[in-house]
C-alpha cells in the first residue's frame, strides 16, 4: 500500500469516527462524496486490473482532488466560523465591561446623555471613565457609549418587562383552565374526579424527596498503621489525626442526614395520610344517589353574597361569590344532600353582554370540607378524616378570558348552568 492508499484510508477512518462520535452529522453529503470516490478508487486502482491506464490514473488521484476541492470550500467556511465566534466573544465582554461601567453611571444618577448637561455629572462621568480605563476616549466616544448602554439597558428592560407579561399571561391562561376543568363533568363523575385529583396531588407533591445515604466513617487505627509501616510514627500519627478530623465531618453531614430524612419521612406520611382519607371518600362517591330537578329550582335554593369582579391587564375578568344552600335540603323525600354542579356569572358593561365566567362546585359541592387533623408533640400527624358542614357559605371563583378592560367596572348577573343535588 503507497502513500495516497495511507492517506486515503486515514482519511475514512476520520470520517468514520466522526460520525461514529456525533461530531459530524450522518447525512453530510461531503462526507457520502467521500465515500463513493472511495470506493470508485478502491475498485479501480486496487481490483481494476483490467482498467486502462488513463482510468487507473485518474482513480488513483481523484481522491486527492476531491479532498482539495472540499478543503477549498470547507477550510474558509471554518475559518469565517472560527472569526464570527471570535467576534462575538469581543462583542459579549465589550457588553459585560460596558454594563458594569454604565450601572455605575446610575447610581450618580448618569442614565442619558441628556443627564451629562449637569457640570457635577459631567466631573463624575469623566472620573468613571477613567476608572474603568476610557480616559484616552474622546468626548464624543464618550458619550457614545454612554448612548449605547442606554439603549441596551432599555432594550433589556424591555425584554424583561415582556417575559413577565408573558409568563403572567401563561399563568392566567393556567388558572382558567384550573377553574373551568370539571365544568364539562356531570353527576358522580366530577366529585370522583376531583377526589381522585387531591389524592393524587398529595402523593406526587413529595415524589421529588429522596433518602439521603450515610457516610461510613474511616478506621483511623488501620490507615495509622499503613502509615507507619510506611513511615513511621510521626506519619502514623499524622494520619491518625487527619482521619479523626474527616470522621467528625462525616459524623456532623450524618446527623444532618438524618435531619433532613426524619423531616422528609414525616412529610411524605402525612401526605400519604391525607390521601388516604380522599382516597376513602372517594370509594363512597359511586354509590351515592342523584336527583336531578330542573336547575332552576335548585338554583333557587343558594343565596349568593356580593360578588367581586376584578379585571387584569390582560382583559380577563375574575368574579368571586360566596353561595350557601338550604342546609335542609333532601332528595327522595329523607335523604340529605347536597347542591353540586356549576353556575354561570354574566359579565355585563351596562346594558351590553362582554361574556361570562363559569364557577365550578369543590368536590363537596355546597358543603365545606377540612381535614380533622391533630399534631402530637413527636412531630406525628393523625388524620382522623373528612369534616364536612351543610348550611356553610363556600366560595367559588371563575374567569373570563380576555373579555373586557382594565379600568372598567362590570356587573354581575348569576344564572343556572349545570346543576344536581346528591346523597350525603
Amino acid at each position: 500500500m503507497d502513500w495516497l492508499s495511507i492517506l486515503y484510508t486515514a482519511v475514512l477512518l476520520i470520517a468514520v469516527i466522526s460520525i461514529l462520535r456525533k461530531k459530524v452529522s450522518r447525512k453530510s453529503k461531503v462526507l457520502w462524496g467521500y465515500y463513493l470516490v472511495y470506493i470508485i478508487y478502491y475498485i479501480i486502482c486496487l481490483w481494476g486490473y483490467g482498467f486502462s491506464g488513463i482510468v487507473s490514473t485518474v482513480a488513483r488521484w481523484l481522491p486527492l482532488v476531491y479532498i482539495a476541492c472540499v478543503s477549498a470550500y470547507v477550510l474558509p467556511r471554518i475559518w469565517r466560523t472560527i472569526q464570527d465566534t471570535n467576534q462575538a466573544q469581543k462583542k459579549e465582554e465589550q457588553r459585560k465591561q460596558d454594563r458594569v461601567f454604565y450601572e455605575e453611571c446610575r447610581q450618580f444618577g448618569i442614565q442619558e446623555v441628556s443627564d451629562l448637561k449637569k457640570p457635577e455629572n459631567q466631573q463624575r462621568f469623566r472620573l468613571l471613565a477613567a476608572k474603568h480605563k476610557m480616559e484616552n476616549l474622546t468626548e464624543e466616544e464618550l458619550t457614545g457609549v454612554l448612548d449605547r448602554c442606554a439603549a441596551a439597558y432599555r432594550e433589556e428592560k424591555a425584554a424583561e418587562a415582556e417575559e413577565k407579561r408573558r409568563q403572567e399571561q401563561a399563568a392566567e391562561q393556567t388558572k382558567y383552565q384550573q377553574l373551568t376543568r370539571y365544568a364539562g363533568l356531570h353527576g358522580a363523575d366530577k366529585p370522583l374526579q376531583m377526589l381522585k385529583d387531591i389524592q393524587s396531588d398529595l402523593v406526587s407533591g413529595f415524589g421529588g424527596l429522596k433518602y439521603i445515604p450515610m457516610k461510613k466513617e474511616s478506621d483511623g487505627a488501620v490507615m495509622a498503621g499503613a502509615a507507619a509501616g510506611i513511615g513511621g510514627v510521626i506519619p502514623a500519627a499524622m494520619s491518625f489525626s487527619n482521619t479523626e478530623r474527616v470522621n467528625q465531618e462525616i459524623r456532623r453531614q450524618n446527623e444532618m442526614a438524618k435531619t433532613i430524612n426524619y423531616a422528609n419521612g414525616m412529610m411524605i406520611s402525612n401526605a400519604r395520610a391525607r390521601a388516604s382519607r380522599y382516597q376513602e371518600a372517594a370509594e363512597k362517591i359511586p354509590l351515592k344517589l342523584i336527583a336531578e330537578p330542573p336547575a332552576e329550582e335548585l338554583f333557587a335554593r343558594l343565596a349568593f353574597g356580593d360578588p367581586t369582579v376584578e379585571v387584569s391587564q390582560f382583559g380577563s375578568v375574575t368574579v368571586q361569590v360566596s353561595v350557601t344552600a338550604d342546609k335542609d335540603l333532601t332528595i327522595f323525600d329523607k335523604l340529605p344532600a347536597f347542591i353540586d354542579g356549576s353556575f354561570t356569572a354574566e359579565l355585563y358593561d351596562g346594558e351590553k353582554k362582554i361574556g361570562e365566567a363559569v364557577l365550578v362546585f369543590p368536590a363537596f359541592g355546597s358543603m365545606t370540607y377540612r381535614l380533622d387533623e391533630k399534631y402530637y408533640k413527636d412531630g406525628f400527624l393523625a388524620v382522623k378524616g373528612l369534616q364536612i358542614e351543610r348550611g356553610k357559605p363556600v366560595k367559588l371563583e371563575g374567569m373570563c378570558l380576555n373579555c373586557g378592560e382594565k379600568g372598567r367596572a362590570y356587573t354581575v348577573k348569576l344564572v343556572p348552568r349545570d346543576l344536581w343535588a346528591m346523597e350525603w
